[in-house]
């Protein structure tokens, strides 16, 4: 039961969280870059001139340099060496540009966590959703680039419990082998809030646009909105697809489970139309997002 979850997980002598307490937690956080919050608030626009993507990026240094490393990854393939920011928007393409800036951006934000086990099983994940949202995005008319974006907040909340304290939330997950609906309530209980409400938290701070709002906020059966097929809904797929094909937070459900299975029935949350149009080969998918997921992680923590 969960309650019987909630209390191992908690020793009896110490009081429990409130929310208060946890919303204190997410607020003493350190801030995302300065530049990657402007590229986030600039999504709200609908034109933004190369330039001002280059200025923005090439504004920090330290910043705009580990972006040309991964412009200049087996990742990108670029034809030749890439030099600049503004030679990267030309030969790769901005929204290619804004992904890597803010790839590295949520890799910086998780500071000296990033390598514990939890945060790199977490950043998997949330590489896999991205890749799986932008891949899916360009078959179904939602815009790549945004879903790619969205595909990297939408587990931010629960990025931003772990860097508290890595090893308490990888004992959190040896209390729920395989469920993650009891991982929500096992999560307030330690933090006073689960991993939603600590990435809305993150959204009011960062003043970024109401999309990632809606995208952290998703809740698959009992969103009213569900037949209304958007960027929100796809990152809740791919989420999903992302758990089914080896890249989730926790284990999966069984040695025997069949995995394509349940990505086929995870792609009944597609309009029809937009199912036949992803015409998806999962065995190919699956190869691809690893593969992507791979090098983006030995990029990240070379």
């Amino acid at each position: 039961m969960i309650v019987s979850a909630v209390r191992m997980a908690i020793p009896p002598t110490k009081t429990l969280p409130t929310r208060k307490d946890g919303l204190e937690i997410i607020r003493n956080l350190k801030p995302l870059p300065m530049v990657v919050t402007k590229l986030l608030q600039l999504l709200q626009r609908q034109e933004i001139g190369l330039k001002e993507i280059s200025d923005s990026i090439s504004s920090d240094p330290t910043f705009s340099l580990e972006v040309l490393q991964m412009a200049n990854s087996a990742m990108i393939g670029a034809s030749c060496e890439i030099r600049s920011i503004w030679q990267a928007l030309a030969m790769i393409g901005m929204d290619r540009v804004k992904g890597l800036a803010l790839t590295v951006g949520m890799r910086g934000f998780m500071g000296k966590s990033a390598n514990s086990p939890v945060l790199r099983k977490t950043w998997r994940h949330t590489l896999a959703t991205a890749v799986l949202a932008e891949e899916i995005a360009k078959k179904i008319y939602i815009d790549p680039a945004e879903a790619y974006t969205a595909g990297l907040l939408h587990d931010i909340g629960r990025i931003a419990l772990i860097s508290t304290n890595s090893q308490k939330y990888a004992d959190l997950l040896e209390t729920i082998p395989g469920n993650p609906m009891r991982l929500v309530d096992v999560e307030r209980a330690n933090y006073g809030i689960d991993h939603q409400e600590a990435g809305l938290e993150l959204v009011k701070k960062w003043k970024l646009p109401p999309l990632f709002e809606r995208v952290i906020a998703r809740r698959k059966e009992s969103d009213p909105e569900l037949s209304v097929f958007d960027c929100p809904a796809l990152i809740a797929l791919c989420c999903g697809l992302g758990h089914a094909m080896g890249l989730g937070i926790l284990p999966p459900k069984g040695d025997d489970a069949d995995w394509q299975s349940e990505c086929q029935t995870l792609a009944m949350m597609l309009p029809e139309a937009d199912r036949k149009r992803a015409d998806f080969h999962w065995e190919d998918l699956q190869l691809l997002v690893a593969s992507k997921v791979n090098l983006m992680d030995s990029e990240a923590f070379h």
